[in-house]
């Protein structure tokens, strides 16, 4: 499932105004949904901020990653304990980096 087209301009405007920023995504294994917010619109709460931010109230049912604005994928997060490590499982990783590069978030 593609990120919201929304998320994804507003994380390209902060990468605009800030490449230092980092972009932070939540990818729901079970609908494949993707959802996107920069590390600074968070207030420095990472990804539980970004859960916040959108609504999430069960981190449980949601992963994590990490893009940068030069268009690399980091596919750790503490919200992937549950699977066994911080890693991002190699089927989500896989999912997440199509639906990105399709958008232009990475290369």
């Amino acid at each position: 499932m593609a990120p919201i087209q929304s998320e994804v301009a507003l994380l390209k405007d902060a990468f605009k105004g800030n490449p230092q920023d980092i972009g932070l995504g939540l990818v729901n294994p079970t609908t494949g949904e993707i959802r996107l917010g920069s590390f600074d619109a968070t207030n420095g709460l990472g990804h539980q901020g970004l859960a916040n931010t959108i609504g999430v109230t069960n981190n449980s049912a949601w992963r994590g990653f990490i893009v940068t604005a030069d268009g690399r994928l980091i596919p750790k997060s503490h919200l992937n304990v549950p699977d066994g490590s911080l890693a991002l499982r190699s089927d989500l990783a896989i999912l997440v980096e199509q639906a990105l590069r399709q958008v232009g978030l990475v290369r």
